[in-house]
């Protein structure tokens, strides 16, 4: 079934959305019989990915997941009933950054009165030596 436009449609938005995790969410929402609307949030609405996707049906926002914007995030996030989050380690190498920025996306997800949140993450590589505590 194609994505839809329809406001009586559940409302998921997708962050990472021309990722791999997130472009996967998407095309397995689009193969359903449930008509879904999709919010892609990206930092780029000029990628051809980008541009691939919003000619498919979503919704294609532009926002820096940075904790400076979180009013940003919070204004795609809204009238949201799902929202999928993934953080991106790779783009600041800064793990204090990413932790600070998916709190501002769960954040943001209570304030809209989202009803589930998926924050898809691992935890770091430490070839064994991972100290829980």
């Amino acid at each position: 079934m194609p994505i839809s436009s329809s406001p009586s449609a559940l409302l998921i938005v997708i962050v990472g959305s021309t990722g791999n995790q997130g472009g996967s969410i998407i095309q397995a929402l689009a193969e359903f019989d449930k008509p879904y609307r999709i919010r892609g949030i990206t930092r780029d609405v000029t990628k051809p990915a980008t541009q691939k996707l919003g000619s498919q049906g979503v919704e294609m926002v532009n926002v820096a997941l940075s904790v400076e914007n979180a009013d940003t995030v919070r204004k795609a996030f809204l009238g949201a009933d799902m929202v999928f989050i993934v953080t991106n380690f790779w783009e600041h190498l800064d793990k204090t950054r990413e932790v600070a920025e998916g709190k501002m996306m769960v954040d943001a997800a209570k304030a809209a009165a989202v009803h589930l949140l998926i924050w898809s993450a691992l935890v770091w590589r430490s070839i064994g030596t991972f100290n829980i505590s």
